[in-house]
């Protein structure tokens, strides 16, 4: 779990209107939360699900943009590039995983249960 927001932060980043933020929570089309404050319910969003929609957003509007045919072969193309760039990501995702599995894999079993208590401990402080 990211880092928690609120509506107004949320709608700066995505260069919306709070209204449009509070009904993209309802509809869900932004994942969010209401919790209790001192203050009576307010919607809690994460940072990351704010960045990814609007990553979303922001290759729709690319795809809005195109106006013109496209030939069979040019989008055989931009599909290709597409997947490749994808095949990339992916890999580099991979790649950092796999560095982690191996910093695990070197841990002492002392090592590896002070990290799942205190994991545990971050996660049950995260719900309170």
């Amino acid at each position: 779990m990211g880092e928690k927001i609120g509506v107004k932060e949320a709608a700066e980043l995505l260069g919306l209107s709070k209204r449009t933020v509070y009904k993209k929570l309802r509809n869900k089309k932004l994942p969010g939360r209401k919790v209790d404050t001192k203050t009576g319910k307010k919607w809690e969003i994460d940072r990351d699900d704010v960045e990814e929609v609007k990553k979303i957003e922001n290759e729709v509007i690319e795809v809005k943009e195109i106006n013109t045919p496209v030939g069979k072969n040019e989008l055989q193309n931009i599909i290709s590039e597409v997947i490749q760039q994808r095949d990339q990501e992916l890999h580099k995702k991979i790649d950092n995983l796999t560095k982690e599995v191996k910093k695990l894999q070197r841990k002492t079993i002392l090592d590896k249960i002070k990290d799942f208590f205190t994991w545990k401990t971050v996660t049950s402080n995260l719900w309170i």
